[in-house]
Formats: C-alpha cells, sequence, structure tokens
C-alpha cells in the first residue's frame, strides 16, 4: 500500500505551494476564495492522485510527472487571477523556488547526485524496469559510498542528514585517512554519530562542512536534515577538493 502512497504523496507537495501562492494575491481573485476552491484544489488533487498512480504502474520517476502537474497549476494559477501574466507568473515561479530549496533532500536524491559525479562501474549495473533512484542506490552501495538502515533495508525515503552526507562524500572521495584534529571547536561535537565522527572530521578539515553560528555559537548540527542549498554547497566544496587533490 504504501509503494502506491509514495508517488501520490510526492505529487500532492503542489498543493500547499499552491495555497501559498494565493496569499499574496487573494484580492486579485476573479471569483471568490470559496468558489475557487470548490474546483480548484479537487482538480489538482485528481490530477496528482492519477499521476502519482500512473507512475507507480509504469514503474517510473515522479520528476516528469512533477514537472507536468507543476505546470498545469501555474497554468490554473495566473488563469484565476487578475493581474498581470508577468506578475502572477513571477509569485508561482517564486513559490516553486522557495519548495526547491527549502524541502530537505531524501537520502535516495542524494545517493543520484553522488553517483553523478562519478563514471559508472566497467559491470552492469542498470536495471531498465526500476527508476532512477533505485539504480543510484544501487551504485552507491555496491561501491560502498552508503549503507542500509539494517541488512534489507535502505529507506530511501527519509531525509538524509548532515552527516550522512559527509559520510557519504567522506565514501565517495575513497575514504582517506585522517590522523589528526578534532571536532572540540564546534558546540554541538558530541551530537556526531560514532560511525561518522571520522568522516565530520575530514570534511570540516576540507572546509566542505563549514557548520553554522547559532548566537555567536560554532555548530555542525549533524542529525539536521541537509537542505537542496547546503547539499549543493557541500556538492561544491567537496568538487573542488577532489580537483585540487
Amino acid at each position: 500500500m504504501k509503494d502506491i502512497l509514495r508517488p501520490i504523496l510526492e505529487l500532492l507537495v503542489v498543493l500547499p505551494g499552491l495555497l501559498l501562492g494565493y496569499f499574496p494575491v487573494k484580492t486579485y481573485l476573479k471569483q471568490s476564495p470559496g468558489r475557487l476552491a470548490a474546483w480548484l484544489f479537487p482538480l489538482m488533487a485528481c490530477l496528482c492522485i492519477g499521476s502519482g498512480l500512473a507512475c507507480y504502474r509504469l514503474h517510473a520517476s515522479t520528476v516528469f510527472a512533477l514537472a507536468g502537474v507543476a505546470l498545469a497549476a501555474i497554468c490554473l494559477y495566473t488563469g484565476t487571477l487578475t493581474i498581470s501574466l508577468w506578475k502572477s507568473g513571477t509569485i508561482a515561479l517564486s513559490v516553486c523556488a522557495v519548495f526547491a530549496c527549502v524541502n530537505s533532500l531524501s537520502r535516495a536524491v542524494s545517493a543520484a547526485i553522488i553517483r553523478n559525479l562519478q563514471l559508472p562501474p566497467d559491470g552492469p549495473w542498470l536495471c531498465l524496469g526500476a527508476c532512477v533512484f533505485y539504480n543510484a542506490v544501487c551504485w552507491a552501495y555496491e561501491n560502498k559510498i552508503v549503507s542500509g538502515t539494517s541488512p534489507t533495508t535502505y529507506a530511501p525515503n527519509e531525509l538524509v542528514t548532515r552527516e550522512q552526507m559527509a559520510k557519504m562524500l567522506y565514501a565517495a572521495s575513497g575514504a582517506p585517512e585522517v590522523t589528526e584534529g578534532s571536532l572540540d571547536s564546534f558546540a554541538d561535537a558530541s551530537s556526531v554519530s560514532d560511525w561518522a565522527q571520522t568522516a565530520m572530521l575530514w570534511a570540516t578539515q576540507n572546509k566542505i562542512i563549514n557548520g553554522s553560528k547559532d548566537n555567536g555559537t560554532l555548530r555542525l548540527n549533524p542529525q539536521k536534515g541537509a537542505t537542496r542549498a547546503e547539499a549543493a554547497t557541500m556538492m561544491k566544496s567537496y568538487a573542488a577538493y577532489e580537483a585540487n587533490k
């Protein structure tokens, strides 16, 4: 049952984004909020559910379906407002950008990003009947970049934490030896998991993770989910590290 719900829930994220987009322009609606909500949100919900079921049936990624649903939402959004297409379109795209930047990466997405930095292995690993994230996780697991949450599970839809991201990048770099240094300069160093100590030390020493200041206190926030913006910064720093090795 959860396999059916997963793609549907991934697409239904469009609904709160659509609702958020109407808040700054609620005085420019072509019809009353009640009448608009009565047909718009059921229509979008049906579109999300139908697209999600199609993705489940075809064993396809929700990426293209999400792009189509988001485009439909933007078209409907701009068509229900009295302001110009330029203004309404700008607001809609801004909402999309906010959701894209704030949304935390899943463990599956992070595996896919790291895979794109590497050449595929010589042996066959691609499963044509599966989505791209499945193949990326298989590749990362085979190359000892990620490990499961148990001998039989990976939990791809759990949010990837900052220390997990550091561990993946450390493994992707070949797990170089770290003999000196400590994390004592960070106030929350004790919250770093034992299995991530070396990776976090390597990441901080090589400026891949710099920590953040909270009321003047420098923290690693190792258990915090890595946002797309944070992940992009880590990946940029990691790419620079690899280039200078």
